[in-house]
Parts: structure tokens; C-alpha cells; sequence
């Protein structure tokens, strides 16, 4: 695997250095022109040929303008797993992924859900929530892993990692897969994180989601509102419930993502996904103009700031069906969120607003399965009814928790009932279970 990705790095970067492919503008005090191999310092060269041997060097290909293996210049390296090796399309507004497409391949087929890039290192999956060394690849030079970060990207992302010191983007990759990037400075170097994104977008009853929680995008209009920490899936579940919706309900949804992970198709509603960064300057102008395009329903990737949250509550309570996530643990942890990120004066307000729009919130974690591979949703969930909107009218939102625990019969659970169901069927780890279930 090492000598494969490895060979094939060397021979993507020739290609980059005869075509002169443009990349980020060097800062003053971060980054540089990552555009041929020709950058990397004597360490990362050392690496590679250390890694290459001179057999491999005497045998390196050639590739042509879409990265694809050129004939009479050479034997391709031989694909990870044995597999015929994909064909390589760089596309125009990302990078050149030939770089990095067979790291990409092996970390598909280890079932990771996420690869890790960092100096002297080397490559981090992590499988089943666990981190582990990606077999067969030695650490990655710091030149290296800025190289193969840059050229991924593409010029903008770069630009905007070395101006920032953070970068996100999303790329397809020629096997079908596509990859959420996370880029950002570490201690003066680049690293990144790599989340796979499956395929296909998975159905919510496949991913354990109740008909409780599908009910709550099924009403015309209201706040529907996925929270969890950071890697808990939030966006897989709001995928799921928009595609519940795609499926089930003839409306225009319009979706403001930073960035695009999963791509709908038009099914019974018609979907327009736009970009941060892309199609739009931020989620806030995203969602001023959102409001004059006729949407039924409308998808905010994050609610990041007070103005996002300001115009969504205002959607939703003028007729729209709005769903978001929230990085927030629980569900009174969200409502505490939402108001307190107002001014003082503006709370009550606020707090009136959400009582009427808010249709539930579903805060979720991932555990590990009783049997050792993949993980099994676990979900807590609040549905606005009555007795939950007069307390967050009332700003008693500390008694949130016991009305939920009264509220079984509408489908409402705490993160504690849903881990004992789990317990008793047998399906999750039962340290880890019980762990969760103390914090």
C-alpha cells in the first residue's frame, strides 16, 4: 500500500509540475506555492524515494491533462486491493486528486469513517469511533502532507487556509466517493481531516431514526433542530430527514451547506443545494434571499450565529418547515443555546418565538455495536407539545428533562431511556453505554 500510494504520488506530481497547475498565493509568514514536486524540501523528496526505491523511479508513468495514465510512458503502479484502478478526472474548481486517490481508496476499504493528516505522522483512520494507524504507510513529512492538503483542495481553499488558518471543502472522488476536508494550521504546518461520505444518502429508518422523529418533517411548518457534539452524525440524519421529505412531500427545500456533503436528487419535491463559499458569501445571505425564492422547506447546514438563528426562527414561524443541527449535547442544552445567544432584551422575545415554532429537537450520539464493528445511533428526543412550549415561554427550561420523561406516549425519550432499550435488545457496548449514561 505504501510503495502504491507512494509511487503513485511522484508520478501525480510530475504531471502537476509539466501542466503548472495554479494553487494557493504564498503568505508572508504561512504557506507557499505548493504547485509542482519540485517544492517539496529534501526531507519529503527523501521519503518518497526512500519509499519508491530506484526500480520504481526507472519505471514511473506519465499522465495526461485529466490525470490518466498516458500509453508508452510506462507500467501504472498496481491499484490498492487489487482492484482496477479508477480513472482520474480532476475537476476544474477543486484539486488534482490523482494525488492522493489511492489513500483515499485504502481508507474507503478499511470501512474508516475518517482519515487524519498530520506531520510526522502517518495516516490516522478512524474505524468504528477508534483511531488507528492506516496499515503499510511509515509518517508523512510536514512538506508532504502540505503538498498533498494544497493539491487537494484546489486554489481557493488553499488561499483561504493560509489567510484563515482554517479551510473546508468537499470533493468527489473517481471511485464514487465523496470526502468532507477539514484543513487547518497546526503549531505553523497543515493538517487536515478527511470524513467519508457514503454514496447514498441513507433512508431514516435505516438509521434507527423513530417514525416520531420522521412525524416532526411531515408538518407543513416548524423548527426541526439535530444536535450532538462534533463526529455524532448530525449530518447524515439531517440528510436522511430531508431525503424523508424529497420522498414524501411535493415542496421546494432549499439547502445553505458549508459544504455540500450529501447531493438529493429531485424526487417529489425539487432541491437546491447551495454552497458557503461557492454560491453563497455565508449562511446568513444565504437565507435573506432564501426567504424570497419561494421555499416550502428550508436546510441550514449549522446554525452558526445569532443572525442565522434569527432568521430561521423567523421562517419558521411565518409558514416554512426549517431543519438545522446545532453543536449542543442535549435538548434543554439547545433551547439554552438559542436564547442565550440573543441580547438579554431580546430574550423573552425569543423565547416566545421558539415556544410557537419549535416542532422537536433530536440530540444524538453514536456508540459502539455489542459486536465490535460499526456503531448504533442513540437518540434523544423532545417534541414541542404543550406542556414544553409553556416552559420555554416561561424560561423554566431546567424542567425540560422531566417533562420529556413524561411525554413517552407522544414519542418523546430522554439520551437515558433510549440507551436502556438499546441495553436490553443487546445492540451497543455496554462500558461505553453506561459511560454516556453517567455524563
Amino acid at each position: 500500500m505504501h510503495l502504491t500510494w507512494a509511487r503513485r504520488l511522484k508520478d501525480a506530481a510530475r504531471t502537476a509540475d509539466a501542466r503548472s497547475v495554479p494553487d494557493a498565493d504564498p503568505s508572508p509568514s504561512r504557506g507557499g506555492d505548493a504547485s509542482g514536486w519540485r517544492d517539496l524540501d529534501d526531507a519529503g523528496r527523501a521519503f518518497l524515494a526512500e519509499a519508491l526505491g530506484d526500480d520504481a523511479v526507472r519505471t514511473g508513468r506519465h499522465a495526461d491533462e485529466h490525470g490518466r495514465d498516458a500509453p508508452g510512458h510506462g507500467t501504472a503502479a498496481p491499484p490498492v486491493g487489487g482492484e482496477q484502478e479508477p480513472v482520474l478526472v480532476q475537476r476544474p474548481a477543486g484539486g488534482d486528486l490523482a494525488f492522493i486517490q489511492p489513500l483515499l481508496d485504502a481508507v474507503v476499504a478499511t470501512g474508516a469513517s475518517d482519515l487524519h493528516l498530520a506531520p510526522d505522522l502517518p495516516p490516522i483512520v478512524r474505524v468504528d469511533g477508534s483511531l488507528r494507524p492506516l496499515a503499510g504507510v511509515d509518517p508523512l513529512p510536514a512538506p508532504t502532507v502540505d503538498h498533498l492538503v494544497r493539491t487537494v483542495l484546489g486554489a481557493d481553499a488553499a488561499r483561504a487556509l493560509d489567510h484563515g488558518g482554517d479551510a473546508e471543502a468537499a470533493i468527489d472522488t473517481a471511485s464514487g466517493i465523496r470526502f468532507r476536508i477539514a484543513a487547518f494550521y497546526d503549531a505553523g504546518r497543515v493538517a487536515a481531516a478527511f470524513r467519508v461520505l457514503p454514496a447514498t444518502i441513507p433512508r431514516a429508518a435505516d438509521l434507527g431514526l423513530s417514525g416520531a422523529i420522521t412525524d416532526l418533517v411531515e408538518r407543513p411548518h416548524g423548527l426541526v433542530l439535530v444536535t450532538g457534539p462534533t463526529g455524532s452524525g448530525k449530518t447524515t440524519t439531517l440528510a436522511a430527514l430531508v431525503d424523508h421529505v424529497n420522498r414524501t412531500r411535493n415542496a421546494h427545500v432549499i439547502t445553505v451547506e458549508d459544504p455540500i456533503e450529501y447531493r438529493h436528487r429531485h424526487l417529489l419535491s425539487v432541491v437546491h443545494q447551495r454552497e458557503v463559499g461557492a454560491d453563497t458569501p455565508s449562511f446568513e445571505a444565504a437565507l435573506r434571499h432564501a426567504l424570497r425564492q419561494d421555499p416550502d422547506v428550508l436546510v441550514v447546514g449549522e446554525l452558526r450565529d445569532t443572525e442565522s438563528m434569527r432568521i430561521a426562527l423567523q421562517a419558521a414561524d411565518t409558514g416554512h418547515l426549517v431543519l438545522g443541527t446545532v453543536h449542543t449535547l442535549d435538548a434543554p442544552g439547545t433551547v439554552h443555546r438559542l436564547v442565550d445567544s440573543f441580547a438579554a432584551d431580546q430574550q423573552p422575545q425569543v423565547r416566545s418565538q421558539l415556544a410557537a415554532a419549535l416542532n422537536g429537537i433530536v440530540s444524538q450520539r453514536l456508540l459502539r455495536s455489542s459486536t465490535g464493528t460499526g456503531r448504533v445511533l442513540v437518540t434523544e428526543v423532545l417534541i414541542a407539545n404543550q406542556a414544553v412550549r409553556t416552559l420555554i415561554r416561561d424560561g423554566k427550561i431546567h424542567q425540560i428533562h422531566a417533562a420529556m420523561e413524561n411525554s413517552g406516549a407522544t414519542g418523546a425519550r430522554t439520551m437515558a431511556r433510549s440507551i436502556d432499550e438499546l441495553l436490553v435488545r443487546g445492540l451497543v457496548d455496554r462500558a461505553e453505554a453506561e459511560l454516556l449514561r453517567r455524563t
